[in-house]
C-alpha cells in the first residue's frame, strides 16, 4: 500500500504542466490532465487496470513534449527539460534493473518526468 501511495502522490507532478498549458493550448493541457487521471487510476488499482490506456497517454505526453521542444520560443527551457528526461531515464532503468528499489525509483521517475514536461511547457507557452 505504501508504494502505491508514493506513486499516486508523485503523479501530481503532471498538474503544473497542465496548468501552464491551459493558459495557451487547451488540447495539450487535456493530454496532461488525462494522463494524470489515468495514471492515478492505474496506480490506485495496484497496476492491474488501465495499463494500456496509461501507456498510450504516456506516449501522447512524450509526443507533446517533443512538439513543444521544437516550438519553444526560449531555448534554455527545452535544454532543461532534456536534462530532466535524462535523469528520469536513469530512474526508469534503475527501477527495471533493481526490483527492490522499484517503488522509490518509479516515484522519482514520476517527479523528474513532471519537471521535464513543465520545462517544455514553460519554453513553449511561457
Amino acid at each position: 500500500m505504501k508504494e502505491r501511495v508514493l506513486s499516486i502522490w508523485t503523479s501530481l507532478a503532471l498538474l503544473p504542466t497542465a496548468w501552464v498549458l491551459s493558459r495557451h493550448r487547451s488540447t495539450l493541457s487535456f493530454v496532461y490532465l488525462a494522463s494524470f487521471f489515468v495514471t492515478l487510476c492505474y496506480h490506485m488499482s495496484a497496476e492491474t487496470r488501465w495499463k494500456r490506456t496509461d501507456h498510450v497517454l504516456a506516449y501522447c505526453v512524450i509526443a507533446s513534449n517533443t512538439w513543444m521542444t521544437f516550438r519553444s520560443t526560449k531555448a534554455i527551457y527545452p535544454a532543461i527539460g532534456l536534462g530532466f528526461v535524462g535523469l528520469a531515464l536513469l530512474a526508469y532503468v534503475d527501477a527495471r534493473m533493481n526490483p527492490t528499489r522499484y517503488d522509490r525509483s518509479h516515484a522519482i521517475w514520476h517527479v523528474l518526468s513532471g519537471f521535464a514536461g513543465l520545462a517544455f511547457a514553460i519554453g513553449y507557452a511561457g
